[in-house]
């Protein structure tokens, strides 16, 4: 019968495409494993206990403690009522775009010039670590004049004094 050769042919069909889409879903999702492992080797972050000066979008500036840094982003704590103002809720992402903020750091053990970094950066995450305190990761888009430059060498300087003491 014609008819039921057709049905066989599509339902093998059906099993070959749903085979080759399961196949480049695992692809991508180990692709995008692979990436993350790659971006944190890439991306090493050192612990810091700084001051820093967030400013939302609105123009609110929020005294902060940024918790570490890294040549890509930075973790800064705050208390509930300040992760409110920056992120409403917790949420980072508004109008369907991440929250922006600006931010002001100063390095410490660097020269008053060098020690300044201000940098426009992206919300990536928000999560509440006790029941009035927050951490958020921050992502740079921006950094002013030489600041990545300057961040980079106190990274290297962190990460060298690290691996002397132990």
């Amino acid at each position: 019968n014609a008819d039921s050769g057709k049905g066989a042919q599509f339902a093998l069909l059906h099993q070959v495409f749903y085979f080759i889409a399961r196949c480049l879903h695992l692809l991508n999702y180990f692709e995008c494993e692979v990436w993350m492992v790659t971006e944190r080797r890439l991306y090493q972050r050192v612990p810091v206990q700084v001051s820093a000066i967030v400013t939302t979008e609105d123009g609110v500036r929020i005294n902060v403690v940024a918790v570490d840094v890294s040549s890509d982003g930075l973790g800064v704590e705050c208390n509930t009522k300040q992760r409110n103002i920056i992120t409403p809720g917790g949420s980072f992402v508004r109008d369907g775009k991440p929250v922006a903020v600006f931010v002001d750091l100063n390095l410490p053990g660097t020269d008053e010039s060098a020690a300044k970094i201000a940098a426009r950066c992206h919300v990536v995450f928000s999560r509440r670590l006790s029941s009035d305190q927050c951490k958020i990761g921050l992502r740079y888009v921006d950094i002013e004049n030489d600041g990545h430059e300057r961040l980079v060498h106190f990274i290297d300087k962190m990460i060298r004094d690290m691996h002397q003491i132990n």
